[in-house]
C-alpha cells in the first residue's frame, strides 16, 4: 500500500484557490514545503532530492524523474475497503 500512497503524492496541490476538500477525505499531500498530510496523520518523508516548484495553485512536488519519491508509511486509514478516488495533477517535462 505504501507504493499507492507514494503514487497519490506524485503531484499534489498547495494553497487556495483550490476547492474545499470533500467530506470523508482520508489524505491530502499539498506539497506546501513538506510531505505533511493536510487531511489526516499520514505524513510522508521526502526521499532522494524531492524538491518543490510553483504551480497553478501555489506549490507542487518536483521529482527528478529517476529516483526521488515521497514515502508514506503504511496506515490503516490508507487501506482500501470501499471505493477509491484519486486526483492529482501532472506536468511531465520530457
Amino acid at each position: 500500500m505504501a507504493g499507492l500512497a507514494s503514487l497519490l503524492a506524485a503531484r499534489s496541490v498547495s494553497s487556495a484557490p483550490c476547492a474545499c476538500p470533500p467530506p470523508g477525505l482520508v489524505a491530502w499531500w499539498r506539497a506546501k514545503g513538506s510531505a505533511n498530510d493536510s487531511a489526516g496523520g499520514n505524513d510522508g518523508t521526502l526521499s532522494n532530492g524531492v524538491g518543490f516548484v510553483s504551480d497553478m495553485v501555489g506549490q507542487a512536488f518536483l521529482f527528478n524523474g529517476t529516483s526521488s519519491y515521497v514515502n508514506v508509511p503504511d496506515s490503516p486509514s490508507l487501506r482500501l475497503t470501499n471505493d477509491l478516488t484519486i486526483e492529482f495533477w501532472v506536468n511531465a517535462s520530457v
